[in-house]
């Protein structure tokens, strides 16, 4: 139902293909995260971000998003602070 892509390490965003490294989990500190594309909304024709980074320890995910919207809102802490 769902497709994912393991992204240990770093990704490359689409926008500027650049590798971005992922912070561990902001909830559990496992660094066991997944870009998941939502098939039900492509199967659905939406034209609008369809992916969201999920951690396989504690479940926790982003919203729905651009790939370079969901890494920045992962790797966002309380500090306010970015990679």
């Amino acid at each position: 139902m769902i497709a994912a892509e393991s992204i240990v390490g770093s990704i490359a965003t689409e926008q500027d293909n650049k590798y971005t490294t992922l912070k561990p989990c902001p909830f559990c500190g496992a660094y066991r995260a997944y870009l998941v594309e939502d098939e039900r909304l492509a199967k659905k024709g939406y034209d609008f971000p369809k992916w969201y980074i999920r951690c396989l320890s504690c479940g926790v995910r982003t919203p729905t998003a651009r790939v370079d919207e969901v890494v920045k809102i992962w790797n966002r802490r309380t500090n306010g602070n970015i990679i």
